[in-house]
């Protein structure tokens, strides 16, 4: 009996003295818009929190063809009831059905990047 006290306040002491991990994750890219029409996407954070958000650098790199480039895509925080994202979108209409970039999020904790490719289907 005493022995299996002793392990069970062992994991006890091992669980509150490991330190807590937060660990922010991006979401699949959540699609809004159309071919022929200006790119508005969303990216779902989870794993931050309003303290990790000032320090919460966000970029994008392009991964696929050259003609893309010709689109800048523009990124900005939000946040609503269901939490924190990130909207993509573009001021010009998407003319190619294809479209892959790197999303890539800096913060205080680490770094986390991840590719996205997207097919834009027609209205």
């Amino acid at each position: 009996m005493r022995e299996k006290a002793l392990k069970w306040l062992v994991c006890f002491l091992c669980g509150c003295l490991s330190p807590a991990v937060s660990a922010l994750t991006l979401s699949d890219i959540t699609l809004h818009s159309h071919l022929g029409e200006p790119l508005d996407a969303r990216v779902n954070l989870s794993g931050v929190d309003k303290a990790d958000l000032a320090g919460l650098k966000v970029s994008i790199q392009y991964t696929g063809g050259s003609s893309q480039v010709t689109v800048p895509l523009r990124h900005e925080l939000k946040e609503d009831a269901s939490g924190h994202y990130i909207q993509i979108t573009t001021a010009k209409p998407i003319r190619e059905p294809a479209l892959t970039f790197t999303l890539e999020v800096d913060w205080a904790k680490g770094r986390y990047s991840r590719e996205y490719s997207l097919l834009i289907d027609p209205p």
